[in-house]
This record gives C-alpha cells, structure tokens and sequence, in this order.
C-alpha cells in the first residue's frame, strides 16, 4: 500500500504503496466493524497468492477487503501475459498513467450501491526505470515503511498534502509478510490518515517481484479517512539495468463529492498521477546513486 494516499488519495501515497504514523509506535488495538479487536491474527499468508487463497487470507485475519479486490486482480493477471504499453516507450519520461479503467469500474460500483460516491482515486501506472531490480524493490518497500537495509522499522517520506509521514513497518507472519502502520498528519483540508495495511512481497529477482497491499482497518475507530484499498505493484527487469514497473491502485475515502470538478481533480487525475509516479522513479535513482532516499524527520 505505495504511496498514494497523499495527493492522490496512499502509496500510494503513499507513494508507491503505503504511508504512516508518529512517534515510536507499539502495535494499538485495531477497530474492526467498529468494535475494538487484537491486530491481525497469526494465520500465515500463503506462499503462492492466487485471487482465492489471496481473498479468503484477508478474510480470516478479518481485513477490508475492496470492492475493487476483483477488478484488480483482472488488471494483474492481465499484465502477467502482456507486455508493457506502447505509450510508456514514446513518453520522453518513459511514463505512462491510465485512469478510464478505474473511472469506469468506480461509475459501474457506485451505481450498484457496493460503494459510496465521490470518495474513491484510482488509476493504472507504468514505468521504467534506469536501476537495478533490488534497488527498485528497496524503494518500493521503503514507502511501506521499510528503513533501506534493515528488515523493518520505521520511514518518514515526504508527500505533497501531509506535513507529517510516518510509516512502521514489521514481519507479523514470518519473512516478506508485512504489517504497516500509517499515519498521514498535516494536510490541511484533507483529512488524516491512521490505518493499518497488509503488504504481502512475493517472487524474486530473476523472475520478479510483486506487492500486493491491502488496507486491512483504521488504527483506532472514527481517527482515519480510509474506507478501503487495494494496491498490486509489479516490477520486472528487462535488461540488468533496467527495470519494468507497473501498478493498479484503488482507493476509497476522502470524500470530494460536493467539490466542483472534484471527480477529474482528486479522483481521476492522470496529471497529478504521472507526477508522483515519477517522483517514485527518481527515488530509486536518488537511492542508486546515493545509497538512501531522502526523509522528512524534522516535522
């Protein structure tokens, strides 16, 4: 979860997949369905994520699971079989964002009444990047709160909308299986964030890599924006310096129904999306030619 719940809704937002809270976090009791309840159980993800395991596994640790969790899924093994865009070769930036998708998808939820109207974000992404593999999947990781060369910890990213950005990050069910605590504090008329995320890395460096993010419930009832989301990031080398990276992202909460123009502003805006997905891409530059990627810890 990224990335992308700042300007854009985490993290994306988050920017790649996720985002997070202040001070040095012990794990709270979470709220599920609005009554308190322990963070999430000790039932281990599964090793091959397929859209069933994937689902029943949110189910049994009693997560959200998005209206969008199947359209998502449509998305990603769509891009298992398919090559990246046409239009990401042509873009000077060599980037690419798509939102008719997740704008039609949201219109056809909102109608059947699966979800509320003028809160969701949504948009399709795709990249490419002049770095290694590892160095890609360390910048992705580090927005979900994973410190650069440490096995979890706590990052402080910068974001366009939120002053204070706080991710924690920790294996809650063994190695590569993550729980993240946001926290997105500061954002003037958006409102602030505290939520726990479920981030789930699968594959390798050869074949490799895919964050599938999901918000699992708010920190404590009432204190979050948050209604759901659903992320799945994919990153692939194409040459030994190079690398592919594609991501669905789906988001409810921060409502702008009553704002004019609120819908191609805040919901679908690929502008606002191309400049956050390039923000990410020249974080795994900073982190290859620096080592580290730079934090807000001043606030």
């Amino acid at each position: 979860m990224v990335s992308f719940k700042g300007s854009s809704g985490i993290i994306s937002r988050r920017r790649f997949l996720c985002a997070a809270a202040a001070g040095s976090l012990a794990m709270p009791a979470i709220a599920t369905q609005g009554v308190l309840a322990d963070v999430p159980p000790p039932i281990n993800p599964p090793m091959q994520l397929t859209r069933g395991n994937y689902r029943d596994w949110l189910g049994a640790i009693k997560s959200d699971i998005s209206a969008f969790f199947d359209p998502a899924f449509d998305w990603y093994e769509t891009q298992l079989r398919t090559p990246m865009p046409a239009q990401v070769g042509s873009d000077p930036e060599k980037v690419y964002v798509a939102v008719d998708a997740a704008d039609q998808q949201t219109t056809k939820l909102e109608n059947s009444a699966d979800i509320d109207q003028g809160n969701t974000m949504g948009f399709d992404a795709y990249f490419r990047a002049n770095v290694p593999i590892s160095v890609g999947l360390k910048t992705m990781l580090f927005f979900c709160g994973k410190p650069v060369g440490l096995p979890q910890g706590d990052t402080y990213p910068y974001n366009d909308t939120f002053a204070t950005c706080h991710l924690s990050i920790r294996e809650n069910w063994g190695a590569n299986n993550y729980l993240t605590t946001v926290s997105m504090m500061n954002g003037g008329f958006a409102q602030n964030l505290y939520d726990y995320d479920t981030v789930l890395l699968r594959g390798n460096g050869t074949d490799g890599y895919v964050l599938f993010a999901s918000f699992y419930g708010p920190v404590q009832p009432d204190k979050t924006a948050t209604i759901s989301e659903i992320s799945i990031s994919m990153l692939k080398s194409s040459s030994e310096n190079v690398i592919e990276c594609r991501q669905c992202v789906r988001r409810n909460g921060q409502s702008y129904k009553f704002l004019p123009f609120g819908r191609q502003q805040f919901g679908f805006n690929v502008a606002r999306f191309r400049k956050e997905e390039i923000a990410v891409r020249d974080s795994m530059i900073e982190l290859k030619t620096t080592g580290k990627i730079k934090e807000n810890r001043s606030r």
